[in-house]
């Protein structure tokens, strides 16, 4: 299923527009009219159902999914600037998708699909944008839609990895090369869809991870909910499957070698994970003397778990972190592994007389620290 819009101007008819016939344009419902030899448009009036006004290709509208969102939250401004741009996932430009604009406060200033052909174009499959904002060199970041929704050919959600400095009352793609004061040559902004989310870990071996996109686990890859146990002053992970797929802006805590790993984005549906205390910042939670945030992180001693975040540090945006109640007097959550897949645990047999780290790493020459013997702590001390 395709939706593809054409500029206003773009007519079938060759003669000028009076005033009576642009009324119609905006309020004919259906008009049979040949634009190309591929396909066949027709007039209609679509911003009332989706948001767009312009030429339908004769198949059912795109569902455009953050319409709502920009009808409530562009009105917020009353200064816009024009974006000409493309997208591309893969080698390939998309014809057929949503591109949402988000700015810092996470609205929704500009909503827009490609058009095929936009008027005096010399290139196939721009979206002329009008995004709205006030504040000049504002970073406005882009969510594009791909998909129909069924099931065959599900709603995918990617992030660009390009971003547009908002400029009032500006036109960005266009290009007046000739200097004759028009924008006349076309030069759009080419946003590209990374069709992965990649998450980092440190040589700790383990991290917090909050995906953008709806993502799925891949197999090189741990990943837990986490539990709080304050009675006993740690947090417990919960493993979930491989191929488990994971909800954008939730928090998780992802182990693996050191290095940078690729999360699929998937349009599948997501799936339940059960209770998860990891909360995400938004970037704008300032620790307060009464806060007890934890981070995960490291001790001296090498162990790895959730360390209180000290008073007056912002908590970066996208950042997963734990909140225990008021008057806590833990300052660290050791992590505790119920992965039953980990042949080293923290909780192994009593039988067992190896060492393991507070991690379930089994070791066979113990360093200075604190490990588990048969099921109990012990601390090497030289």
């Amino acid at each position: 299923m395709r939706t593809l819009m054409l500029a206003l101007t773009m007519l079938c008819a060759a003669a000028p527009l009076s005033a009576q016939s642009i009324h119609d344009l905006y309020s004919t419902k259906e008009e049979a009219c040949t634009v190309t030899d591929s396909y066949n448009y027709r007039n209609t009036n679509g911003y009332n159902m989706y948001g767009q006004i312009g030429w339908e290709r004769e198949v059912e509208w795109r569902p455009i999914q953050y319409l709502d969102r920009y009808e409530l939250e562009h009105r917020t401004y009353s200064v816009n600037s024009f974006l000409y741009c493309q997208v591309v996932l893969g080698d390939r430009v998309l014809d057929d998708c949503e591109i949402v604009a988000i700015d810092s406060r996470n609205l929704v200033v500009g909503n827009q699909c490609p058009e095929p052909k936009p008027l005096k174009a010399t290139v196939d499959d721009v979206a002329i944008m009008a995004i709205f904002g006030e504040t000049p060199g504002e970073e406005i970041r882009f969510k594009v839609v791909v998909g129909s929704g069924t099931a065959e050919d599900p709603l995918i959600e990617y992030w660009a990895e390009e971003t547009h400095s908002f400029v009032p009352n500006g036109t960005t793609g266009l290009l007046d090369i000739d200097n004759d004061g028009r924008l006349d040559t076309w030069s759009p902004v080419v946003l590209h869809l990374n069709p992965y989310d990649i998450a980092t870990i440190s040589s700790l071996g383990y991290a917090t991870f909050s995906p953008r996109s709806r993502v799925a686990i891949p197999a090189e890859v741990d990943v837990f909910t986490v539990a709080i146990d304050e009675a006993h002053g740690r947090a417990v992970l919960h493993p979930l499957p491989t191929g488990t797929v994971l909800a954008p802006g939730t928090g998780y805590v992802i182990r693996a070698e050191e290095g940078s790993y690729s999360f699929p984005v998937t349009g599948n549906t997501i799936d339940a994970i059960g209770d998860n205390a990891l909360q995400v910042s938004d970037g704008t939670l300032l620790v307060g003397e009464s806060d007890f945030i934890y981070a995960l992180g490291e001790r001296s001693d090498g162990t790895v778990g959730f360390m209180r975040v000290n008073e007056g540090v912002l908590i970066p945006k996208g950042k997963a972190y734990l909140r225990l109640s008021a008057g806590s007097k833990f300052s660290f959550l050791g992590i505790y592994d119920e992965d039953p897949t980990t042949i080293a645990s923290p909780h192994a047999d009593k039988s067992d007389n190896a060492y393991y780290s507070l991690q379930g790493v089994k070791t066979a020459t113990p360093s200075k620290g604190l490990y588990i013997v048969k099921g109990k702590k012990v601390i090497i001390s030289h």
